[in-house]
Parts: C-alpha cells; structure tokens; sequence
C-alpha cells in the first residue's frame, strides 16, 4: 500500500523567495535605470549651463561690439558734420574767390575802372537781364582807343557783330560813363531797338534804363557807340576823339536822367581819353 505524504510547508516559503528576488531584481533595474536618467540630465544640464554660459559671453560681446560700433557712429557722425560744415566753407570761400577774381578780372583788364563799386554796379545790373540771371559774367576786351586807334573804322572792323556787349568811355574831363546792349553794332547806319539796354555813369555810380519800346542804339558806320536819343554819342569828324551829349529830340530814350547832360555832368560835349569795348560773356 503506497501512502501519499504531501509537504505543504516547503512550497510556500520557496514561492516567497522567488517573489522576493523578483521584486529586488525590479526595484535594482528601476534604481539603476533612474540613475542613467539622472546623470543624462546631469549631462544635459551640465551641456546647457556651458550653452548658457557662451550665449552669455557671445550677448556680452555683442553687446561690447554694439557700444564699439555706436561709438564708431558717433564718431562717423561726427566726421561727417565737420566735413560738411568744412565743404560750405570752402564754397564760401571759393564764391568769394570767384567775386574777387570777377571783380579784379575787370579791374586789371581796364583803363577806366578802378573802384570796385564800379564793376559791381555794372554787374548786378547785368544779372537783371534775363541772360544774365544765375550766371558767371566774364567781360572779353575787344576794343580799345588807346592800343587799336581812334577812327571809326577801325572800331566796325573789331566790334561789328558782337551780341552783349559793354562800352565804357572815359573822357579828358575825367568823367566815366558807358552803356550795355545785346545787339551788335554792323554799321546799318539806322537805329536800333533793344529792350534790355541800359546806360550807367560810373562816376555818380547810377543806372539809366531803357524805356521799353523806344530806339536804344545808334549804328552808324561814321561813328562809334551811340545810345539814343544822344545819352551820349562818341564820333565827329571821322575820329572818336569827341563826342555829345546833345538830344535831338524831347522824348527820353533813357530814365533816371534828373537834369539835362547829367551822364556827362551837365556838360554837353566831351572829349574822348579812353574807350574801351567788351564782349559780355555769359556762363
């Protein structure tokens, strides 16, 4: 007869066992697992404070450039206003060079003119006409009594066909006069009209204009320059060594005049120093 002998008390200790060292073996994988974490963070943190440390000193250094480059800029800017306010001077000056050369260009040119409020009455008045507005005015010395001749000849040979231009006359008595026109003298022997025309005395530094619609000039092969009606009239005789002042007529070609013969002084005739002739050039 075989008789069973079943040992419960062996069983469950070792089935308690068994969970145990499962249970130990999990929390040991999850211990270690949970330091790979921490240490990856470590690491990560570790990467991101070195990160934050170069952005840090990158944003110091841009921040150093930044102050570098404002400074710069200032300093450009700086530069830059000196320079500009150094060009304005230098066009100041160079204006004022040009209005001296202009000035002395004419001065040194001519026998007549020696005072500087005389070349500026001449040209302000022609920067009034309307070629003369905004523009540099040169004068070209075509003619002159003294180095080419007195007769009025030779004056049409040389002065014939020259538009704009200036005659200034000096005469014995030492009064100074002259007048402007854009037409050309050609020995027409007619009168001619020219709106623009105008006369000056130098010698009382005053402007006659004149009157729209009226003859300004005189253009007579015997003669030299003549500006209506008689404001002055250089030739007589086939030698420009007299000239008058004698109107031929009561209407004025010319305004401003306040007594009779005033461009001359009141004198009706005159004799002739010095005349010279320019081309007017505007540029």
């Amino acid at each position: 007869m075989v008789i069973g002998i079943t040992i419960e008390g062996n069983t469950t200790p070792k089935s308690k066992k068994n969970t145990k060292n499962s249970t130990g073996t999990d929390s040991n994988l999850h211990k270690i697992e949970l330091e790979k974490e921490n240490k990856s963070l470590k690491e990560r943190n570790v990467i991101l404070e070195e990160n934050n440390k170069k952005n840090r000193e990158m944003n110091q250094s841009l921040k150093e450039r930044n102050e570098v480059l404002e400074e710069s800029n200032q300093k450009m800017e700086e530069m830059i206003k000196e320079y500009k306010e150094t060009i304005n001077k230098l066009k100041e000056r160079n204006k004022k060079l040009e209005e001296k050369l202009q000035k002395t260009d004419l001065i040194d040119k001519s026998c007549i003119i020696n005072r500087e409020e005389e070349v500026q009455l001449i040209k302000n008045r022609l920067k009034e006409t309307p070629d003369g507005k905004n523009k540099k005015i040169k004068l070209k010395l075509i003619f002159r009594l003294s180095r080419d001749g007195n007769t009025p000849a030779i004056f049409h040979s040389l002065c014939d066909n020259i538009l704009n231009n200036l005659v200034l006359v000096k005469t014995k008595s030492n009064i100074k006069f002259g007048g402007y026109t854009k037409m050309p003298y050609t020995s027409s022997n007619k009168c001619k009209n020219d709106d623009e025309a105008f006369c000056f005395s130098l010698t009382k530094l005053k402007i006659y204009n004149k009157i729209k619609g009226n003859e300004a000039i005189g253009d007579w092969e015997s003669k030299g320059p003549v500006f209506c009606n008689n404001l002055f009239s250089i030739g007589l005789k086939n030698s420009l060594n007299n000239g008058d002042c004698k109107k031929l007529s009561d209407e004025p070609n010319y305004s401003g005049e306040e007594e009779p013969y005033e461009i001359n002084n009141g004198n009706a005739n005159f004799e002739v120093f010095e005349i010279e002739f320019y081309q007017v050039l505007f540029e």
